[in-house]
């Protein structure tokens, strides 16, 4: 058995009244619905609140288990890859079905989804041109920031007249231009998906 069957197989064990199934009542009310939480979550996924191979499900949302660095070292090439991907990848609750099903597709989330997923997010999970490239800089930003040993969600405040994480992050990322990295920069701060600590 692979891993990644292994991992399907506990995030289905894991949790407790999963919905096999999404009725066609449900569909209708998630296709409505304009944000959604981690019990939603769970019935359109069937992973519910819980510690994964590769993920964290909680209240606030969907995170990314990160790897120390010495455990980074041994995986094979193609697992630490998978490993490396994976850190850019996180959804916050709450969120819209859209931002549900990007998450899910980039995150090669279990392919043991509930029947009537793919009724469900239809034409969602094939987003158009300007969408896509969007929400890549923004899971690239997210991988650096965690690459560089830092929680996008309690980003350190940079003393004045200093370079501070945001700089340290433009430098790391690859194929955007300034303009290009402050707009999605500003985007992921507007969606709540970094943030300063306090």
């Amino acid at each position: 058995m692979t891993k990644k069957a292994t991992y399907f197989r506990a995030c289905k064990d894991v949790v407790i009244g999963a919905a096999l199934s999404l009725s066609g009542e449900q569909i209708a009310t998630y296709k409505a619905k304009a944000s959604l939480n981690a019990a939603d979550f769970e019935i359109i996924t069937g992973c519910g609140i819980g510690i994964y191979d590769d993920f964290i499900v909680t209240q606030a949302g969907v995170l990314p288990k990160v790897l120390p660095d010495d455990m980074l070292a041994i995986l094979n090439k193609d697992a630490r890859e998978q490993a490396l991907k994976l850190l850019g990848c996180r959804l916050n609750f709450p969120c819209s079905l859209l931002q549900l099903c990007e998450f899910v597709a980039a995150a090669e989330w279990p392919e043991v989804l509930p029947d009537g997923y793919d009724e469900l997010v239809g034409q969602m999970r094939k987003p158009v041109g300007p969408i896509q490239r969007q929400a890549f800089q923004e899971r690239e930003i997210l991988k650096v920031i965690t690459l560089i040993g830092h929680d996008p969600l309690a980003l350190p405040i940079g003393n004045r007249g200093k370079p501070g994480v945001k700089n340290a992050v433009r430098t790391k990322s690859t194929g955007m231009s300034p303009r290009v990295f402050d707009k999605a920069w500003q985007r992921l701060r507007d969606q709540g998906a970094i943030k300063d600590t306090k």
